[in-house]
C-alpha cells in the first residue's frame, strides 16, 4: 500500500523556482499593444495646436454617426493610433544633456561655441527602468484578467486553457511586480538610482550608445526631444571618477554625514531661534505670530523631508507642542 501511495504520489521539486511561462498569442498581442501605449505621438511633437482641432472635429464626426459605424470607427482609429505611436518615440527612452541644471541656457549655448567643445557627447540616452516595470505589470495583469475571464466564460471553465496550473503562479507573478514596484518608487529622486540608465554616467553612456546602435538608433535621431532633454550635467568623462551602480559607499556615507549636520542645523535654527525671539521681546501677538509662522515653516520642510503622512503629522505636532509650553512658560513668567 506505501509502495502504491509512495508511486502516486508527485515528484518531490527541490528547487522552487517556478519555470518559464508558456507565451500564448493574447501575451504577444498586449505586450505589443504595452510598448506602443508608452510611444510619443508623432503628431504632438510636430504641430499640437493643429493636432487637437483635427481631434475635436474628428470626436464631433464620430458623435453625429451611428452605433454600429461608431464602434467600426473606434476600432480603426484605435488601430491607426497604435500604427501612429509605432512611428513615434518609446516614452521610457528619453534624451539627457551634460548642461547643469542651475546653468542658464544661454550660458550653455556659449560654451557651446567654444573651441574644442565637443557636441558628440552634449546628448545621450536616459532608460527609465520603472516604467519598464510598469510595461511588465501591464502583461502580468492582462494574462491573469485572460485567465479570470476564461474560467468565467468558457465551457470548462478554463480547464483545457490550463488556467488551474496557471492562475496561481501567474497572480503571484502579479503581487510580486507590485511589491517590486513599490520597492523600485523608493528610489525615486535620489542621486544614484540605480533603475535609471543614464548617459550621464561613462560606464552606462558606453552601455546606451552600443546597445543603441545595435538597434540602429543613435542620439541624433531622437533630435525633436533635444529641446526637452533633461539637464544633468555635469557628465562623467571616463578620466576621473567612474561611479558603479548605486554610487561610491565612501560618497554615500559621506552625504548621509552631511545631511545629518544639515538636519541638526535646522532643528537648532527652529528651536533656538523662537526661543531667542520670545524672550527677547515680551509681546503676546508677537508671541503667537512667531509661533505660527515657525510651526507653518517647519511642517512645509517635513512635508519636503519625510516620506509618510503619518510622520509629517507627528513631527509638525510635537514641534508646535515644544513652542507652545515655552509660550506658556514665557507668559506666566
Amino acid at each position: 500500500m506505501s509502495e502504491r501511495n509512495s508511486q502516486e504520489r508527485p515528484p518531490l521539486k527541490l528547487c522552487c523556482c517556478r519555470e518559464r511561462p508558456t507565451i500564448t498569442p493574447i501575451d504577444e498581442e498586449i505586450w505589443k499593444q504595452t510598448v506602443e501605449s508608452y510611444r510619443i505621438r508623432v503628431d504632438h511633437t510636430t504641430n499640437p495646436t493643429a493636432n487637437a482641432t483635427v481631434g475635436a472635429q474628428e470626436k464631433a464626426q464620430n458623435n453625429s454617426v451611428e452605433a454600429t459605424t461608431t464602434v467600426r470607427d473606434d476600432n480603426q482609429e484605435c488601430h491607426d493610433d497604435i500604427e501612429n505611436r509605432g512611428k513615434g518615440t518609446p516614452g521610457f527612452i528619453s534624451l539627457v544633456t551634460n548642461r547643469h541644471w542651475t546653468q542658464p541656457r544661454w550660458l550653455h549655448r556659449l560654451r557651446r561655441g567654444r573651441k574644442g567643445y565637443d557636441e558628440s557627447c552634449e546628448y545621450g540616452f536616459c532608460l527609465n527602468l520603472a516604467d519598464v516595470q510598469r510595461m511588465h505589470m501591464r502583461l502580468l495583469q492582462a494574462r491573469v484578467t485572460w485567465l479570470a475571464f476564461s474560467a468565467a466564460f468558457e465551457d470548462d471553465h478554463g480547464i483545457e486553457k490550463d488556467v488551474l496550473s496557471e492562475l496561481g503562479p501567474t497572480l503571484h507573478d502579479y503581487v510580486q511586480a507590485v511589491r517590486d514596484h513599490e520597492y523600485i518608487a523608493r528610489f525615486r529622486g535620489q542621486r544614484h538610482d540605480p533603475f535609471r540608465v543614464s548617459s550621464e554616467r561613462f560606464q552606462e553612456k558606453i552601455l546606451l550608445d552600443r546597445v543603441g546602435m545595435r538597434c540602429g538608433k543613435i542620439v541624433d535621431d531622437l533630435q525633436h526631444l533635444q529641446p526637452g532633454a533633461l539637464a544633468t550635467g555635469p557628465w562623467e568623462d571616463g578620466e576621473s571618477v567612474m561611479r558603479p551602480i548605486g554610487g561610491i559607499r565612501g560618497e554615500a556615507l559621506r552625504w548621509a554625514l552631511w545631511l545629518r549636520i544639515a538636519s541638526t542645523l535646522i532643528g537648532i535654527g527652529f528651536l533656538i531661534g523662537p526661543m531667542w525671539g520670545l524672550v527677547l521681546n515680551q509681546n503676546v501677538y508677537l508671541q503667537l505670530g512667531v509661533t505660527t509662522g515657525c510651526v507653518v515653516v517647519f511642517g512645509l520642510v517635513m512635508v519636503a523631508a519625510l516620506p509618510t503622512l503619518e510622520a509629517v503629522f507627528a513631527a509638525t505636532l510635537a514641534y508646535a507642542a515644544v513652542l507652545m509650553v515655552f509660550v506658556g512658560v514665557v507668559m506666566a513668567a
